[in-house]
């Protein structure tokens, strides 16, 4: 954790960016009634999470990310 931002800081800045990115699909899914916004919806809280790491001055690999080897992510792709 950076010094930049405290934990509870950090959680705030999660939660309202989740929801800030997931209240357009939440809109639409609800008025449209279809399940495609469903999918969009999923990605919103890890795209809150890296927002929030790069916004306080973390590293992605504060989230677990790191490099990894090119025939797994080939083998990924794949399957």
């Amino acid at each position: 954790m950076t010094k930049s931002a405290s934990r509870s800081g950090r959680m705030a800045m999660f939660v309202l960016l989740t929801l800030l990115f997931s209240a357009p699909f939440w809109w639409l899914h609800q008025a449209t009634g279809s399940g495609v916004y469903t999918a969009l919806l999923m990605w919103c809280p890890g795209i809150a999470a890296v927002v929030t790491v790069k916004l306080t001055g973390g590293a992605l690999s504060e989230l677990g990310w790191r490099g990894s080897d090119l025939r797994w992510v080939a083998l990924g792709w794949i399957v």
